[in-house]
């Protein structure tokens, strides 16, 4: 167990020393100026707070670093998709289905379901284009060299 680091956790909030005091106070009425001083300084002084002090303060300050006994993680920054197909979809169906999904791979000469449904998709658009005259339709298979001028 690591020691408590309080001061961090009030600068990464936003509260002072006395805010913090007035609410432990509430739930601990011992609680004053000096145990603050005594929690503050723990590799002085060997005193941090109870477990259920710690969740107090979360609960009324929010979370942050500096406990002794609640785990903090810095929240991530996602890293930016840097895919050269960037876009996802997720598909779910029964096994019967699935089974035609299959063949169909096979029949088309696919290597992965990806590449069967880019393969259905611009069949579909061709279709679009041949049938409503789709200007977008039109505009994206000239767009990919999948239709002549």
């Amino acid at each position: 167990m690591s020691l408590p680091d309080y001061k961090a956790y009030q600068a990464h909030v936003g509260i002072t020393n006395p805010e913090m005091t007035e609410e432990l106070q509430k739930v601990f009425p011992s609680y004053n100026k000096v145990c603050g001083t005594y929690v503050n300084n723990p590799e002085k002084y060997g005193v941090c707070l109870l477990p259920e002090a710690e969740r107090l303060l979360l609960s009324v300050f929010g979370p942050g670093p500096g406990f002794a006994s609640l785990p903090w993680k810095e929240k991530k920054q996602k890293r930016s998709d840097k895919r050269r197909k960037s876009n996802s979809v997720t598909v779910r169906m029964d096994d019967e289905l699935f089974q035609f999904a299959q063949a169909a791979k096979q029949e088309a000469g696919c290597e992965s379901m990806q590449a069967l449904f880019e393969y259905l998709l611009v069949a579909f658009i061709k279709g679009r284009a041949a049938l409503a005259d789709d200007p977008q339709a039109i505009d994206y298979l000239r767009r990919r060299n999948l239709m002549r001028s």
